[in-house]
């Protein structure tokens, strides 16, 4: 049931989403990171930049970011690498590294993941 509530979720926001929100995970602002990450669930963008990106994004301050980045790259990569969103920060990190070397063994050719 979860997938199901981040797909809505995702899609939720990418309509209530107006003009002035951008989509860029560069962004200071959560809700334009989020946007581009809802943009990169509805397209299937498997792309190695995208992927990067949504890894530095498990480590965001922002749960919601951080959740919606764990459920668009299991869903992309069907990795999941046991990382909880929720988790204390020092118990997230193995995840995240987890993902960066998985990431790097998969993506050599596009190195472009802050180790």
């Amino acid at each position: 049931m979860v997938p199901v509530l981040i797909g809505s979720a995702a899609t939720f926001l990418l309509a209530c989403s107006g003009p002035e929100l951008r989509a860029d995970f560069d962004s200071l602002s959560p809700a334009e990171r989020a946007r581009a990450i809802a943009i990169a669930a509805q397209n299937d963008d498997d792309t190695p930049r995208t992927v990067a990106s949504l890894i530095e994004e498990l480590d965001a301050a922002d749960p919601a970011v951080r959740m919606l980045a764990a459920h668009t790259l299991r869903d992309l990569t069907g990795e999941s690498f046991d990382y909880d969103y929720a988790a204390h920060r020092r118990d997230r990190e193995a995840a995240v590294q987890r993902w960066a070397d998985w990431y790097l063994k998969n993506h050599s050719d596009h190195p472009n993941i802050a180790e």
